[in-house]
């Protein structure tokens, strides 16, 4: 979306987005894709991911 859009993603300084709630949406709409083998588990992985696109891998 971000990059249909040519902006970053997320806009510099505008937003912090929650994780919880992206994985709620995520397990509501998609359910599929929270389930794959990870160690140590998909949500964890869910969220290392969803921290460095939103750039708030800092929390880490």
């Amino acid at each position: 979306m971000a990059e249909a859009t040519n902006q970053p993603m997320p806009p510099e300084g505008k937003y912090h987005y929650s994780f919880s709630s992206f994985w709620t949406w995520v397990e509501n709409n998609h359910w599929s894709y929270t389930q794959f083998r990870a160690v140590p588990n998909a949500r964890y992985v869910a969220e290392m991911w969803f921290d460095d696109r939103m750039r708030q891998a800092w929390r880490n």
